[in-house]
């Protein structure tokens, strides 16, 4: 058999199409980009670098679909493609996990290691699931160019992360402070806001009385946390507040510290909520820290690094704080100051990696002035030099960047960039990249995100030479949780440190993708340390890699956020899912999926239509291949149906490019979900039946055409399955092989570009016209099939019996068209004969019927059913299904019925009423047609 009629399996099985094709793009480095040529614009991407802490998540997986869609567009447009992989080493994410691993395995700390010995059991652990991460990658068909895959912590890139913080120190950039930071005492270091997730958490309200100064009048604030009280240096009200405009001046007493404390009038305080006095506690709080700056107030710190009070806590000193807090309403209580205490149900900031609450304390850290660097990348959001999708994400970072706060960059970790200064025998301060003999480096290291900011120049070769070809990348594509922490610090390290040939700093990047937040089927967010993450390996195990990247794809939408449905988990009840994940944090839901709950592949269903797809590309193909087409033709387009076929191939080539283009997957992907199914496989395929019966091998060629051209559309999204039946079927000959053989002899050797979709000489397809005369007249004798077939099976014939229907045409265009149409009606619609009248003809009696814009379509019923018994049949069902809807319809009207019933049952009923409004409508129309 020749190689482009091989005999395609029965059914698709993904697994060995996968191994085969991930091997051959691998050995022929697929991703390996060719040179641009002079003035050649290429499309690169960076990818974001996922963590070394695990493996992929189902958002990474969305992510890297998105990626590799764009990726083999792009190279398939003949462009110049590079899209750069690799690993990020999160610092504090990636310690925690090896310091429990330590602790579990071994009982051992990071301080009975050593740092040293203990940075070298992290470079364990990283080069474990680093390696993990790219073989997922590779398993989901992302082609790459995996031999430039870098790590945050390669040589060269901590050259650049070092060269970086010399240059902003040097320019006074980089300080050293004593400010506000978030601190997680379960992980003893800082945290960058990205470290920390919120939670809802039952706790109470205390309203404290504190005395004014010199008179009886108290003055009472609100307080989820009393221990900071401790720390107080004022308390806040509204200038315009009345009720305090005569303690202007005055002082309060602290209660328990016995101290005077000023009364500051501050236009931030809501004096509409409570009392409208708040107490200010600026060591403790990032609120009362910018208030008790601009008052000039002293900053206690009354709790320490441990979570215990400090010796600035008076009598709490060496308490827990929460100890300290129980104690405190005590004696409170006891002093008679506790007006009174609330419940409250209220948001609370913890250590996304310890699960600690976070303590905003007062620490000496090492800090960038973000001012200066923060002001270009706005003017470079505002100019439209970075473009974001959905637009609306520009408005969010341009927001974060006009009130932006100096940066936090220190951590008090051993895994990561050691910050590079030295201090000196006498005092002296240096920064330097390499060691200094004698002089002590700096303990902490950089926040992760410092050297993630360098991640589209710095593995391009930055600071030794910038590889400019590939520079600026195309796009970055991200979620919308790390637009401020990562992305507008990207633009800013490159607008600083990259220079354009006119000398102007030069963006990262020209457009910014926001894909969805993927959350559960009850909108919580999907997350493995919550139990509700899904790994996408077992997607690929169940439904194969092109099934997963398709079903993804279609969920990346311009929303905000997504839902992964899973069955077992919908079945397991919000309720309880949510109490699950409240008493067994960390734990993986108890999920369970049976036979009896369906098939393993019916649990996603998202999944699931992705898969069917899959399976009919393959069924159709294996059809269009029977017919043993020996060359692609798309002269032969001469019958109504194949310049129709044609021309929704045309429109779905123009969608498809303008919605990649766009960054709008979920359409494009959508668009070829419609025309490779509906049109092609249901309509085109169908009515193409007699003509390959009849042996015609025009027509077998030129599907064979329509095929081949959906198959280079689809291949982006689908990779394996496109390459596998693309690599069957005939091809257009390129101007090599027209010859009548190569030069000296021998057997032509087939290059890459014909043996692979992806880097085909003739890969992406080119619109041509679309014909709306056409497709309005094929879509003309589609509603009269469908129609014909609705009364079929509204008359209740069997789908085999062959019917004799009246097509009554209301116009002159309707009767040529059904006329010219006619053998499509009479074989699509299973027809004796199609009996096409003009709209003055007399219509038969005893039938079904249904008129439409331009045709009516009539279905006599002589001689098919007995019409009295039928009707009399349906009478009956009629009357039953009235007497149903009175008896549910009383139920629902019934108060004490609706408000004291299940909400559930109140639901289904309601649901049952309209099933039998819908029923009786469709009954009374049956009725009524005869």
């Amino acid at each position: 058999m020749s190689e482009t009629n091989q005999e395609m399996a029965p059914a698709f099985d993904p697994k060995p199409v996968e191994a085969k094709w991930s091997a051959f793009w691998l050995e022929n480095h697929i991703g390996a980009p060719r040179a641009p040529r002079d003035g050649e614009r290429p499309f690169v991407i960076t990818i974001p670098p996922p963590n070394v802490t695990g493996v992929l998540h189902l958002g990474h997986a969305l992510q890297h679909s998105i990626h590799d869609c764009l990726i083999r567009y792009h190279r398939m447009k003949g462009e110049p493609t590079l899209c750069v992989p690799g690993t990020d080493h999160a610092g504090i994410a990636t310690q925690i996990k090896v310091e429990a691993q330590l602790r579990e395995a071994e009982n051992l700390s990071r301080h009975d290691l050593g740092r040293e010995a203990f940075i070298e059991r992290v470079y364990r652990w990283k080069n474990q699931y680093g390696a993990t991460i790219i073989d997922q990658m590779k398993a989901l068909g992302c082609s790459y160019d995996f031999e430039r895959e870098r790590f945050t912590m390669d040589d060269g890139y901590v050259k650049a992360v070092l060269t970086v913080f010399k240059d902003w120190f040097e320019r006074g950039l980089i300080y050293r402070g004593y400010r506000l930071v978030n601190w997680s005492s379960g992980a003893q270091t800082t945290v960058s806001d990205l470290e920390i997730e919120t939670k809802e958490v039952t706790g109470s309200l205390s309203y404290i009385k504190y005395p004014v100064e010199n008179s009886a009048e108290f003055v009472t604030v609100a307080t989820t946390r009393p221990e900071t009280m401790l720390g107080d240096t004022a308390v806040a009200v509204h200038p315009d507040d009345a009720r305090y405009a005569h303690l202007r001046g005055k002082n309060v007493i602290l209660p328990l510290q016995n101290r005077a404390i000023a009364l500051v009038f501050d236009e931030s305080v809501a004096m509409e909520f409570g009392t409208g006095a708040v107490k200010i506690t600026p060591a403790h709080d990032p609120s009362d820290y910018e208030m008790g700056t601009r008052h000039g107030l002293e900053m206690i710190s009354v709790i320490g690094f441990d979570d215990n009070i400090t010796p600035a806590g008076g009598a709490y000193a060496g308490m827990n704080k929460l100890d300290a807090r129980r104690k405190i309403i005590e004696d409170l209580r006891a002093l008679g100051l506790v007006e009174k205490i609330e419940p409250l149900t209220h948001a609370v900031p913890h250590c996304a990696r310890t699960s600690v609450v976070i303590e905003p304390l007062l620490s000496e850290q090492w800090f960038v002035a973000m001012k200066d660097i923060a002001r270009p990348v706005a003017d470079a959001i505002r100019m439209n030099r970075v473009t974001y999708h959905p637009p609306r994400f520009g408005n969010t970072s341009l927001e974060w960047l006009d009130g932006i706060r100096d940066w936090c960059i220190s951590r008090q970790l051993w895994w990561g960039h050691r910050i590079p200064i030295w201090y000196g025998p006498n005092g002296e301060v240096k920064c330097s990249l390499e060691p200094i003999v004698g002089w002590t480096q700096d303990e902490d290291v950089l926040d992760t995100w410092f050297s993630s900011a360098l991640w589209p120049f710095a593995v391009l070769g930055w600071p030794d030479e910038l590889e400019s070809q590939w520079y600026p990348t195309s796009v970055l594509i991200t979620g919308r949780d790390i637009l401020n922490l990562w992305v507008s610090r990207m633009i800013g390290t490159s607008l600083d440190f990259v220079k354009n040939e006119r000398g102007h700093g030069e963006i990262p990047f020209h457009d910014v993708f926001v894909h969805p937040t993927v959350q559960d089927v009850f909108g919580l967010r999907m997350s493995k340390s919550l139990g509700t993450g899904i790994d996408p390996m077992e997607l690929i195990a169940i439904y194969g890699a092109d099934a997963t990247r398709f079903g993804l794809l279609q969920l990346a939408t311009g929303a905000q956020d997504v839902r992964f449905i899973d069955a077992a988990e919908a079945k397991m009840g919000e309720d309880a899912v949510r109490r699950w994940m409240r008493e067994n944090r960390g734990k993986p839901l108890p999920l369970e999926w049976s036979e009896k709950d369906g098939k393993a592949t019916e649990r996603y269903p998202q999944m699931q239509s992705a898969r069917n797809f899959a399976n009919k590309i393959w069924n159709a193909s294996r059809f269009v291949l029977s017919a043993n087409p020996t060359q692609l033709d798309s002269a032969h387009a001469n019958d109504l149906a194949s310049r129709w076929i044609e021309s929704r191939l045309n429109f779905t080539i123009s969608e498809v490019t303008r919605a990649l283009n766009a960054y709008e997957f979920e359409n494009a992907a959508s668009t070829l979900y419609s025309f490779i199914w509906g049109d092609f496989c249901d309509w085109f395929l169908e009515v193409s039946k007699p003509q390959l019966r009849a042996g015609d091998q025009n027509h077998a060629a030129f599907m064979a055409h329509i095929l081949e051209t959906s198959l280079r559309l689809l291949h982006p999204f689908m990779p394996f399955i496109s390459e596998e039946i693309w690599s069957k079927l005939p091809k257009i000959k390129p101007s090599w092989m027209l010859a009548d053989g190569p030069a000296g002899g021998g057997a032509f050797q087939i290059p890459l570009e014909e043996k692979s979709v992806s880097v085909s000489s003739i890969s992406w397809p080119i619109a041509g016209k679309i014909h709306e005369q056409v497709e309005a007249d094929f879509a003309l004798i589609q509603d009269a099939i469908r129609t014909a077939r609705n009364l079929r099976a509204q008359a209740q014939i069997p789908p085999g019996k062959k019917l004799n229907v009246t097509f009554v045409a209301l116009n002159e265009r309707a009767a040529s068209v059904l006329r010219d149409g006619a053998p499509y009606l009479t074989q699509l619609a299973n027809l004796e004969a199609a009996h096409i009248v003009s709209s003055d003809a007399i219509r038969p009696q005893n039938a079904l019927s249904t008129q439409l814009s331009e045709i009516e379509v009539i279905l006599p019923l002589e001689g098919l059913i007995d019409v009295e018994a039928e009707r009399a049949k349906l009478e009956k069902q009629l009357e039953s299904a009235q007497k149903e809807r009175e008896k549910v319809s009383a139920k629902l009207q019934n108060a004490n019925f609706t408000a004291k019933a299940p909400p559930e049952v109140v639901a289904e009923n309601r649901a049952r009423l309209e099933d039998f409004a819908a029923q009786i409508e469709k009954l009374r129309g049956r009725l009524a047609s005869l």
